[in-house]
C-alpha cells in the first residue's frame, strides 16, 4: 500500500516537471513553428507600458 502511494507521488512529481517550459539548448534546435508560442500582444502606439503589461497579464 505504501509503495503504491510513493509511486503515485513520484509520478505526479515527474509529470509537473515535464509541463514546465524551459529555455535550454534543445529549445534552439527546434523550428519556431513547433515551439507552441502564444500570439504576441498588439497595442496602439499611444498606449503606455503599464497598459501593455496589464493586457499581457489578462491574456
Amino acid at each position: 500500500m505504501e509503495d503504491e502511494i510513493l509511486d503515485e507521488e513520484f509520478s505526479i512529481m515527474y509529470q509537473e516537471a515535464e509541463r514546465m517550459k524551459v529555455l535550454d539548448s534543445t529549445t534552439f534546435l527546434r523550428p519556431v513553428k513547433n515551439l507552441k508560442l502564444k500570439k504576441p500582444v498588439m497595442i496602439d502606439v499611444g498606449q503606455t507600458v503599464a497598459e501593455a503589461l496589464s493586457l499581457m497579464q489578462t491574456k
